[in-house]
């Protein structure tokens, strides 16, 4: 940011900066970079405890060198592994089971970080018509 003080709005590619992120309800997400589309489906499993993911990633150009192919292939395996598994797929793994624990919380309130998230529980309240989930429209959903 600092280094574009200096130059003419009309200069600035925030694009090359940023990834747009779109959900499509319940359980597709697409995250626009500069580069490549990434998309992902959660899938349901044969149980309540169960699901399953799918990731495709779609590339602008596609790569001409080794070097172009590797930096894909490391691009994406930082995104599914060290973003997706490591982080967003383990803290929902050991924060579940004691969301579904008996005694465990009534709800949870989701920070201001998490749009797409109070966005989804708040379709999520309007599909299944449950006016019981306490709190404000976007903020909360029921644990159990």
């Amino acid at each position: 940011i600092d280094a574009l003080r200096d130059q003419p709005e009309d200069a600035w590619e925030p694009l090359r900066h940023l990834s747009i992120q779109y959900r499509l309800y319940p359980s597709v997400s697409f995250s626009v970079f500069p580069d490549k589309v990434e998309v992902y489906w959660i899938l349901p499993g044969t149980r309540s405890d169960e699901g399953h993911g799918l990731h495709a990633v779609y590339v602008r150009d596609q790569p001409e060198t080794e070097q172009e192919r590797a930096a894909l292939d490391e691009a994406v395996r930082f995104g599914c592994e060290d973003i997706v598994n490591a982080e967003d797929l383990w803290i929902t793994g050991q924060s579940e089971p004691g969301l579904r624990a008996p005694g465990g919380p009534g709800y949870v309130v989701f920070g201001r970080n998490e749009p797409v998230v109070q966005h989804f529980h708040a379709r999520f309240r309007e599909q299944i018509g449950d006016e019981s989930l306490a709190g404000p429209p976007d903020a909360r959903f029921r644990g159990d």
